[in-house]
């Protein structure tokens, strides 16, 4: 408690520019790393902070996973590498060692008013299933994570649907908006549409792609995933998210496959 107010859970604890992971960003992978739902969202959180000329709206975020995010304090940075008033990119890093080892590109455009074409809503609302965590999310996010399973993920391999909020500040103290949720559910698909049998294949993801055609709104957002694995040691995962006003954009992870052990 702080001044009589409850303090909202979080995955990292900021000093200065320095941020340093709580339990739940812990990889699943490789316990001496983080995950990439915090990495993605610290990420996001970083980039933004960055003001734009105008209002903008995220087009398209490129996640790099350069190598392993020690499970320690990292330091965190963002800046502007193309500016305009119809484009903005910008970049931001988490370094270890004084080297990045996670990069996010993100792609502003400028927001204007033009025409909707009205997209039908195929999923039903949040208020209509049950509060139900999938896999062992619970454990390993605690409280920092509530999910309404839409359909799969029952244990069996195969595409999977589910509606995720995350009742949690990223950063301690700094409420986060839509759009750094949707960077965090953007690493989910791999998990959620697993063809893969547990505890016999890893399938960790390398990268994360984002593409949004629209800026998502609430707290509620929705990732419909599947899960491609034809050999060669990779995979791709691709998914559809939603808002409870429908489809706002998709994203996709390239799939690092290998036998476990």
């Amino acid at each position: 408690m702080a001044d009589g107010v409850a303090l909202r859970p979080a995955f990292f604890d900021a000093d200065g520019d320095f941020y340093a992971p709580r339990a739940a960003c812990r990889s699943p992978w490789n316990p001496n790393n983080q995950n990439g739902v915090a990495v993605a969202g610290l990420l996001m959180h970083l980039a933004e902070q960055v003001p734009s000329p105008v209002p903008m709206v995220s087009a398209h975020v490129t996640i790099d996973l350069i190598r392993g995010v020690p499970f320690g304090p990292n330091q965190g940075r963002a800046e502007v590498v193309r500016q305009g008033h119809k484009m903005q990119m910008v970049e931001s890093f988490i370094i270890a060692g004084g080297e990045p080892v996670a990069r996010a590109r993100v792609m502003r455009v400028r927001e204007a008013e033009t025409p909707v074409v009205p997209v039908p809503m195929p999923y039903p609302l949040v208020e209509d299933l049950p509060d139900q965590p999938f896999f062992n999310a619970q454990g390993v996010f605690g409280d920092l994570l509530e999910s309404r399973i839409v359909r799969g993920m029952t244990g069996e391999p195969g595409p999977g649907a589910v509606w995720v909020r995350f009742p949690c500040d990223v950063v301690a103290g700094s409420p986060h908006n839509p759009v750094v949720c949707a960077a965090m559910l953007a690493d989910f698909p791999n998990g959620v549409s697993n063809v893969l049998e547990r505890g016999r294949w890893s399938f960790a993801n390398i990268d994360i792609s984002l593409h949004m055609a629209r800026r998502p709104v609430g707290e509620w957002l929705l990732v419909d995933a599947a899960t491609l694995a034809l050999g060669q040691g990779l995979g791709l995962a691709n998914a559809v998210l939603a808002d409870r006003d429908g489809i706002f954009g998709q994203a996709h992870q390239t799939l690092f496959v290998a036998p476990v052990g």
